[in-house]
């Protein structure tokens, strides 16, 4: 905020709650020193630092929760406000539509625009079954259920990781 007095001197420049201008420390305000506004941690100033602080006011900018299903966001957050970035990553079997990452505004919204997880991207990971031909007998019998058994826990084993990682 320009000094515009016609006097060598200005008087201090307005306070603004929850914030302060550069010029603290200073007793006297020569005709066009300028001073910037800046506020409180947490908060932020919306519109130009060296307007006058009517119409410069400091405010709680939050952006709600991002939301896409079957993702991943990085980092986990509870709180988004202004400037926050958040990354996504899809579950096993989904690929990303859209841009990866996205940027809390002033405004309160997401740029770019939040992306999706679309069926799609399948990739092979974990263990892979293969089928065997065997003779008949009870003894095969029992060891193809054991076979079934330890691939179903190790489905049930993935679903429990994927779900930790959410």
């Amino acid at each position: 905020m320009p000094c515009t007095s016609l006097l060598p001197f200005c008087g201090p420049p307005p306070k603004i709650d929850y914030g302060q201008h550069s010029g603290l420390r200073t007793e006297q305000f020569p005709y066009g020193l300028e001073v910037k506004y800046s506020c409180a941690e947490g908060l932020s100033l919306i519109g130009d630092d060296q307007l006058p602080p009517l119409l410069s006011l400091p405010a709680v900018v939050r952006c709600p929760k991002p939301v896409v299903e079957r993702a991943r966001m990085t980092p986990p957050r509870l709180t988004f406000p202004y400037g926050a970035d958040v990354r996504f990553s899809c579950e096993e079997g989904f690929e990303l539509r859209g841009d990866a990452e996205s940027r809390c505004l002033e405004d309160g919204a997401w740029h770019p625009p939040l992306p999706s997880c679309q069926p799609g991207g399948y990739q092979t990971r974990g263990p892979t079954i293969a089928m065997l031909c065997l003779p008949s007998g009870l003894p095969y019998l029992k060891t193809l259920l054991e076979i079934e058994k330890l691939f179903l826990e190790i489905k049930k084993l993935q679903l429990e990781l994927e779900n930790l990682n959410k």
